[in-house]
């Protein structure tokens, strides 16, 4: 996405702390640092506060670790009511509940990760389940 002016919007929690610490190490090896970031409590009423101190801080991409869903849609509804910029995270950005909550305009911008055997279209398959390889689980299993 050759964004440079990022900001992180994360949630009060362990998952989010932990998020935003694994961006800012994948980010301080592009070279790059967060130029803001927003932890916002759970049970926030609204998420416009947050999205708006990201944009005035001017980032022109917002990396969101959000785990619910009644959240993600605040803080897709605020970016898109800020004309914001692109939002990325994680797979839950993408949970079928979140597109009964939003408009569709707010979600041209979204990026997320995604397990390539979850992904399919009207044109393709999806990928074939792979099962680990049994050298590899005998790795796992415990000696003795």
């Amino acid at each position: 996405m050759k964004l440079e002016e990022i900001g992180i919007l994360q949630e009060n929690t362990a998952f989010g702390e932990q998020a935003t610490a694994a961006s800012r190490a994948t980010l301080k090896k592009l070279g790059l640092e967060p130029v803001k970031v927003e932890v916002y409590p759970l049970n926030a009423p609204d998420l416009n506060t947050y999205v708006g101190n990201l944009r005035k801080a001017a980032i022109d991409g917002m990396i969101a670790w959000i785990a619910n869903v009644p959240n993600a849609a605040m803080a897709f509804n605020a970016m898109n009511a800020q004309n914001g910029s692109a939002i990325t995270g994680h797979n839950g950005l993408f949970l079928d509940a979140l597109f009964d909550l939003v408009p569709p305009e707010a979600l041209t911008n979204v990026y997320g990760t995604m397990y390539r055997s979850l992904m399919w279209t009207d044109t393709t398959s999806r990928a074939p389940a792979r099962s680990p390889s049994p050298r590899k689980v005998a790795n796992l299993l415990p000696r003795g």
